[in-house]
């Protein structure tokens, strides 16, 4: 028995700056607080490979046909999970026949240890094997578990009379790692600030666009963005 469990792992993230905004005089300057936020969720799928080889020998002294073969399988719990029947058309005496067969389920949803009933008949001539299968560890496979975000301000913002320090583009791709996690929320955090001054601006409303996109470490898939300005 072979059990493969997926983890694939999504994402979300968010950009916000305290404040949106704010007003400056000729020669004031201000800060703003970007944080950014990055959650992650995942889904599972466990697919358990239960390979069974049934053997059917004719012990007895005269030929057999139609021998009906039923395989079952059942967790601890009695609960039948799947099944296979087939026929074997005939069996001579002293002659057996190899009967292979692959059960797939999702092993979370029952009790282990499982069990395999196998069972042949012919008229009146009968036999049933139980043989019992604990349940083995996953082999696990990890899909953008961890992420890497690029954080970007936009390269064309130039005002007379506006100065900005600290709107550099920015690589977290070193930091949303397992070690960096909240337990509790999945979820991974950073601020850093940006200062605008009034050295002589015109009256008005100066935008300073900037996105953050985040990306799977995997798959490089970009998952989501959000932008500020």
């Amino acid at each position: 028995m072979e059990w493969d469990q997926e983890k694939a792992y999504s994402w979300v993230i968010e950009k916000s700056a305290t404040p949106e905004s704010m007003e400056l005089e000729e020669g004031e300057d201000g800060t703003f607080t970007y944080t950014l936020l990055a959650t992650r969720t995942v889904e599972e799928t466990n697919i358990a490979t239960l390979t069974v080889l049934a053997t059917v020998t004719n012990t007895g002294n005269v030929p057999l046909t139609n021998i009906a073969v039923e395989i079952v399988l059942k967790d601890a719990a009695g609960v039948g999970i799947d099944n296979y029947t087939t026929t074997i058309a005939a069996l001579a005496v002293g002659v057996q026949e190899g009967l292979p067969y692959s059960f797939t389920f999702d092993p979370t949803g029952h009790t282990a240890p499982f069990k395999v009933i196998a069972k042949a008949t012919a008229g009146t001539a009968s036999d049933e094997v139980e043989t019992g299968q604990p349940l083995p560890e996953p082999k696990v496979t990890k899909i953008d578990e961890d992420a890497y975000v690029e954080d970007t301000f936009d390269p064309l913002f130039s005002v007379t009379g506006i100065a900005i320090e600290g709107n550099i583009d920015r690589d977290w791709s070193d930091i949303i790692e397992g070690s960096d996690w909240n337990s509790l929320t999945s979820s991974w955090s950073v601020s850093y600030t940006v200062v605008a001054t009034n050295t002589g601006a015109a009256p008005g409303k100066y935008p300073l666009h900037n996105t953050v996109i985040i990306y799977g470490e995997d798959t490089k898939d970009e998952y989501d963005s959000d932008d500020e300005k």
